[in-house]
């Protein structure tokens, strides 16, 4: 399938030019113009006809779209229900798109649709060619769980959650510890870790080990044993909890006594007895599409709005873990 990309890479020009062109806007120059039709005709691009079905109605006026990451759990989930519930009360659509495909295709996908708004969930961010490819479309956007400056954004203080969960361990006497975090160096992670390891600090205990293992439950468990091989170890602080219940299974299997604190408090993790942070997954969701609403509502031109930051402070849930 060829992209907007593959287009303007062979006509040397921006993908904003590329959308600009294809959509008839007479901001182009007549020469750059024949430049990107003639590689529109020889790659054979056709465009998303459903889209242009769809733009010309109502719908897209009334939909707000929703982009999550390519790695994707409960918790993501949850966030998009809270988003659901409060767009369904305001007569709004909801779409949603993964980023598991290739990423300018997803974006050029949400570009075609013309969505009234878009909450971008997680990281990474947006490029300044895809802002700007929203931009020319029309659709202002909203980040969820990732803070930028000067970017519309609700998120949480994950530095201060990571400072809970030392706090947690500490507290119950731990002071050989351990962090297990994902592969990829993600905003939350570096601040959780970073909030955990000033908290330790601060305590006058020892800087944690770090360790990364994938967001699966099976392969922090095969971790989490080789972990619990140093009898010295007695506190573990994973990532999020998906991560943490490999950890939980360790601990049974090898009859371990080390504290375990995870960082979510999704669902199963009320039944598992995990203590965790708790990020309140449906108010991020629920705060998240009333922001995006008041944004593409606002009468004003967008230079004119003031910027939504927001920080939700995440709690301790002690379990006993």
């Amino acid at each position: 399938m060829v992209t907007i990309k593959e287009i303007a890479e062979k006509a040397e020009v921006g993908i904003a030019t590329v959308s600009r062109v294809l959509n008839g806007s007479p901001l182009v120059r007549d020469e750059t113009r024949e430049r990107v039709l003639d590689v529109v005709k020889r790659l054979g691009y056709r465009p998303n006809k459903m889209a242009r079905m769809l733009v010309k109605g109502d719908y897209s006026d009334s939909t707000i779209g929703v982009l999550m990451p390519e790695v994707t759990h409960q918790f993501f989930f949850e966030v998009v229900g809270g988003i659901y519930r409060a767009l369904k009360a305001q007569d709004f659509n909801l779409m949603i798109f993964n980023m598991g495909m290739k990423r300018e295709q997803v974006f050029e996908h949400i570009a075609q649709e013309r969505l009234a708004g878009l909450l971008i969930m997680g990281s990474p961010p947006l490029s300044t060619e895809e802002k700007d490819l929203l931009q020319l479309h029309g659709s202002r956007y909203l980040y969820l769980d990732y803070h930028e400056p000067e970017e519309n954004c609700i998120y949480y203080d994950n530095a201060a959650g990571g400072r809970e969960a030392a706090r947690y361990l500490v507290s119950r006497g731990c002071r050989s510890i351990a962090f297990v975090g994902g592969p990829a160096h993600t905003q939350q992670q570096q601040e959780r870790k970073h909030g955990f390891d000033a908290e330790l600090a601060e305590a006058g205990v020892p800087p944690s080990s770090e360790h990364a293992t994938e967001i699966d439950e099976e392969q922090s468990c095969r971790l989490s044993r080789r972990l619990f091989e140093d009898r010295t170890l007695d506190g573990i602080f994973y990532f999020c909890d998906t991560v943490a219940y490999g950890g939980l299974r360790a601990r049974a299997e090898l009859s371990a006594s080390v504290r375990i604190v995870g960082y979510d408090d999704i669902l199963p993790s009320r039944y598992l007895g995990l203590s965790t942070v708790r990020q309140p997954s449906a108010e991020l969701g629920s705060e998240g599409a009333r922001a995006i609403l008041r944004i593409v509502r606002a009468p004003a031109p967008p230079a004119d709005h003031p910027t939504i930051q927001r920080c939700i402070r995440p709690r301790l849930i002690d379990r006993g873990s």
